[in-house]
């Protein structure tokens, strides 16, 4: 019987159980559908810009030296402050090179007293020469001596210029208006010509900025500018513009001042040289910038190149929605089932902040711009169109995986 009681209570325990484990019910929530802010492709007519890479490069760039041995006595500027053309920058000690100047002065003078004394005594023998008073031999000595002292006399002329010239050169003087560099010697030291560069002055009105284009992009903006009555410099119709290390662009358009008359052979490119207006200084030598060339075509039809049609619209997306795999560039677009679709798109060039998309697009297609990185391609989104303000924050929330009731 005890036996029988034991398992009447085991079979009621698990009965229990059992029934107690199918009451839990665990129920799963579907994830929400996504938020995502997109961009309808659009059609416009646009004028491509090239993107290169450029180095600024100043105008001038003079590495002033020494041209006298001495002691550097003063500074008279300030190392990152701008100077004018002739501003004096250095004094080298000037005592020696004065009395340099005073001595050859002196035998200047001393040179001229001869040479008068000769020319007076070669005029009395020329008379007396005349009369067949003198020696031929006197006669000919009076001319050489005359000639002797009018060499001395030159001699002592260059060698006053010469002293008066190692003076002036205790004066370092700019030869340009620039900013100094960083100094290499303070005062006190002695300096020579062979001591090096003393301090680097470069211009900043004015920059150049040099650049590689590639043969194939060349081409074509020379083909652009052949017309049939007119041949027109390559610089006439490019805008050429600057973006800045920090991105913003530079606000003073430049002009192409030349390009190579030879390709590269390793490299495919021309060098080129464009020059900008620097009035606010923000372009340093040797700075790395982006070069922004646009081809501006003609208003006039009549001017219009051979070959050359009327600008179609194309399709054009923002940079910051086209993504890139192995496979090659794509965009990710809310499509008419409202779900995600990738889309493979083509382009060569862009504008302002837009790719311009050869292949692969359609006007008016919803282009994902923000919520990339919640979308699952083939899973459905919920489009909302650019000029909505969305909270960013709402792609960013993840739904729980599961709750229990």
């Amino acid at each position: 019987m005890e036996t029988i009681e034991k398992s009447r209570k085991i079979i009621f325990l698990s009965l229990s159980l059992l029934l107690f484990s199918c009451g839990e019910k665990k129920v799963v929530k579907e994830a929400p559908v996504p938020q995502v802010v997109y961009e309808e492709a659009l059609s416009m007519s646009v004028q491509p810009t090239t993107e290169l890479v450029g180095r600024v490069r100043s105008f001038s760039s003079v590495d002033l030296r020494a041209r006298v041995e001495g002691i550097l006595e003063k500074r008279h500027f300030q190392t990152g402050t701008s100077v004018n053309k002739g501003d004096l920058l250095y004094t080298i000690e000037k005592d020696q090179y004065a009395i340099n100047l005073k001595r050859a002065q002196a035998e200047l003078e001393s040179s001229k007293a001869r040479l008068t004394l000769s020319e007076s005594i070669f005029e009395r023998m020329k008379k007396l020469d005349e009369k067949k008073a003198i020696a031929k031999q006197d006669y000919d000595k009076a001319i050489g001596d005359r000639d002797e002292a009018l060499a001395a006399l030159n001699l002592a002329l260059a060698k006053r210029d010469e002293a008066k010239l190692h003076l002036d050169w205790c004066e370092i003087r700019s030869p340009i208006t620039g900013i100094p560099g960083a100094r290499q010697y303070d005062t006190g030291n002695l300096i020579s010509p062979s001591s090096g560069v003393l301090v680097n002055v470069t211009s900043t009105e004015k920059m150049e900025v040099d650049f590689d284009i590639p043969e194939r992009q060349l081409v074509d903006f020379q083909r652009k500018f052949v017309t049939k009555e007119l041949r027109r410099t390559i610089t006439d119709r490019i805008q050429c513009r600057l973006s800045l290390p920090d991105g913003t662009q530079y606000s003073h358009e430049g002009n192409i001042a030349f390009f190579d008359n030879r390709i590269n052979k390793s490299t495919g490119t021309v060098k080129a040289t464009t020059h900008f207006d620097n009035p606010e200084g923000l372009l340093r030598d040797g700075m790395f910038v982006k070069v922004l060339l646009t081809y501006i075509p003609p208003e006039d039809d009549s001017e219009r190149v051979n070959g050359e049609e009327e600008r179609k619209p194309k399709i054009v997306v923002q940079q910051s929605a086209v993504m890139q795999d192995q496979a090659g560039h794509y965009v990710i677009i809310v499509n008419k089932e409202s779900k995600a679709e990738i889309k493979r798109v083509e382009f060569k060039e862009s504008f302002e902040e837009y790719f311009v998309i050869e292949e692969g697009l359609e006007e008016g297609e919803k282009v994902i711009t923000l919520g990339l990185q919640t979308v699952i391609p083939g899973r459905p989104v919920k489009g909302i169109p650019a000029r909505v303000e969305v909270d960013e924050t709402e792609h960013m929330k993840e739904a729980p995986e599961s709750s229990k009731e």
